[in-house]
């Protein structure tokens, strides 16, 4: 057998690149989820961060953590009077700047999930816990927040309505679908949006944990979708000490929703960063996942943890 040449070597890497991951509407899909899934690195890198320049309201704390662009992280949080954002780049040792997204009674900012250019989170009202907004907060190339839509509106029973973690991804057929946790997401509700549309959304299914099921509090909900259509869902958690993250694949339709259990695997967090805080997946190159987990507050400092495939 005769060694390939360097140019036909590099024709193979670009169709094997090619062939792992698809790229949909400026979003990568994985070719097999589970595998990508198990491939995430148990332990991470890590970077701390000072916020001197940027005044962090009290009566909060982080909960929500995604990668806009590839060093520009999100963080959603809560205070006692609204909810906001946090912008870091990872290579400048600082957080960048604060946004406020809603004045109380929607001060808690959960969970949330980038598809693009475009975040998805609930804001709720923490104290009366009886209702919530679900937001799409848009960003143009530029990384600044231009427009902030709200796709739903919950209210009713104490807990019930409440909007703790979101999550987002598109189907098969280019609609955005959205998953929204309650607390301790032990209800799940699905929203679709109409076709055509990126901001009007109706209400699809519920998923309810059984009586009798185990359960984790997730605090951070995570949408995938293959390209195949298969979604998946990761949920994030503390379980005990262990900070684990749980894999399901979610069956849809009109008036059920099931969620099959995959995969559960424990990560290594550290420098005050957990799973109980925020949490979020990146779908990277060469059908791979990154984990990012960030700390409960600024003080004394920000950890975020950076989980990368394994080679």
């Amino acid at each position: 057998m005769y060694p390939l040449s360097s140019p036909f070597r590099t024709i193979i890497l670009v169709l094997i690149i090619f062939f792992q991951v698809k790229s949909v509407n400026g979003q990568t899909e994985l070719t097999n989820v589970p595998v990508a899934f198990n491939k995430i690195a148990s332990t991470p890198h890590l970077f701390h961060f000072k916020s001197n320049s940027v005044k962090i309201p009290s009566g909060g704390h982080l909960q929500g953590i995604q990668c806009l662009s590839d060093s520009l992280i999100i963080i959603t949080a809560s205070s006692g009077s609204y909810s906001y954002y946090l912008t870091v780049q990872l290579n400048n040792g600082k957080v960048n700047n604060l946004q406020k997204i809603t004045d109380g009674p929607f001060r808690h900012a959960g969970g949330c999930q980038l598809y693009g250019h475009k975040l998805f989170v609930g804001v709720e009202d923490n104290i009366a816990k009886n209702r919530s907004n679900i937001l799409a907060i848009s960003f143009n190339d530029s990384l600044k927040e231009t427009t902030a839509h709200i796709i739903a509106k919950r209210m009713g029973a104490v807990k019930r309505s409440t909007a703790g973690a979101t999550g987002v991804t598109k189907t098969k057929s280019n609609q955005y679908l959205v998953a929204v946790g309650d607390w301790d997401s032990r209800n799940i509700d699905f929203y679709l949006s109409k076709t055509g549309s990126d901001t009007l959304f109706d209400s699809l299914t519920t998923y309810t944990v059984p009586n009798n099921q185990s359960w984790y509090s997730y605090q951070s909900l995570n949408l995938l979708t293959d390209t195949a259509g298969n979604i998946y869902l990761v949920g994030f958690a503390l379980d005990g000490l262990n900070n684990r993250a749980d894999l399901y694949k979610v069956n849809l339709n009109k008036t059920v929703a099931d969620l099959i259990f995959v995969n559960t695997r424990n990560f290594k967090c550290s420098g005050g960063a957990g799973f109980r805080y925020g949490a979020g997946l990146k779908v990277a190159t060469g059908n791979s996942l990154i984990i990012y987990a960030c700390s409960r507050t600024t003080k004394p400092r920000l950890t975020i943890n950076v989980f990368n495939s394994a080679p």
